[in-house]
């Protein structure tokens, strides 16, 4: 799977309204996947306002290098495998693209068009599938 270079666009600009207001934007993301999957809060053991910052500034750095995903392949990498080591489940990035999907949906103020939020949800799926994929090949990872 690979992104088109329109979607692409959708996504970096939609982006602008995120990164305005990132606070905002976390906030609604959190809220959003705790409600849906409330085990997810215990993996969170940290200050939230600064797990926000490190979403949206994460967030930010794929989102200005989607046109060279392959490029990003180790820091991907390392992202999966931090995940993993947190506790995060195969199962678990369901939860987070629907929380990422509802922030998109209510933080960008030009609200986002099916054509938009389509973009964002293949950009997820694929750095979703990329870090399970990641993940499962360390040989580090037991679960």
């Amino acid at each position: 799977m690979s992104l088109t270079q329109k979607q692409i666009d959708l996504i970096q600009s939609s982006f602008e309204d995120i990164a305005e207001f990132p606070g905002e934007a976390a906030s609604v993301f959190y809220g959003d996947l705790f409600d849906r999957s409330p085990h997810l809060q215990a993996l969170f053991v940290n200050d939230m306002e600064r797990q926000g910052r490190k979403l949206i500034n994460t967030l930010g750095a794929v989102v200005s290098q989607l046109q060279m995903f392959d490029l990003m392949l180790p820091e991907i990498s390392d992202l999966a495998l931090r995940h993993v080591a947190y506790g995060v489940q195969p199962q678990d990035y369901e939860p987070v693209g629907a929380a990422l999907d509802t922030m998109v949906l209510k933080c960008c103020r030009s609200m986002p068009d099916p054509e938009c939020s389509e973009a964002w949800a293949a950009a997820y799926a694929l750095l979703a599938e990329t870090m399970i994929a990641l993940a499962a090949e360390d040989p580090m990872n037991v679960s």
